[in-house]
């Protein structure tokens, strides 16, 4: 039941992710819809990660919200690249999806590791420190 449900929150957010992707894919598509359908995927996967802190598929949710962001990041920066009026609107929205991922990427590497890290930003809420006394011993 919980498991299920859990799977079927990580289920949503990763066909969310796949829409977005695709989306970005279409340059007929406004700007616009394309980021509500990443600001869809990326709020499924902060509701998953937040609600389901130690579900076994959580290092992947992660990894999948850092690739959510990246490409989110790559699309305005194409789309800025395209029309530079755009880039005083979305430049810091494209910095920060990179940033971000970035974090979430350090993150995994950093569990892999069996060390800790320090998230900032939307996703701080989720810092995860590794069993060393409740310390964070940093990656």
């Amino acid at each position: 039941p919980e498991t299920e449900k859990a799977s079927g929150e990580l289920g949503l957010a990763m066909l969310l992710k796949a829409q977005a992707d695709d989306a970005k894919q279409d340059s007929k598509k406004k700007l616009e819809d394309v980021l509500t359908l990443f600001e869809k995927a990326e709020q499924r996967f902060e509701g998953f990660l937040g609600a389901y802190t130690r579900h076994p598929r959580l290092r992947e949710a992660r990894f999948q919200v850092g690739m959510l962001l990246q490409s989110k990041g790559d699309f305005l920066k194409k789309r800025i690249d395209k029309d530079q009026t755009l880039a005083a609107k979305f430049r810091e929205t494209a910095e920060d999806a990179y940033d971000t991922a970035i974090d979430l990427f350090i993150v995994e590497v950093c569990d892999l590791s069996h060390h800790s890290v320090q998230l900032t930003g939307p996703f701080a809420h989720r810092n995860h420190l590794a069993h060393h006394g409740g310390e964070n011993t940093g990656c």
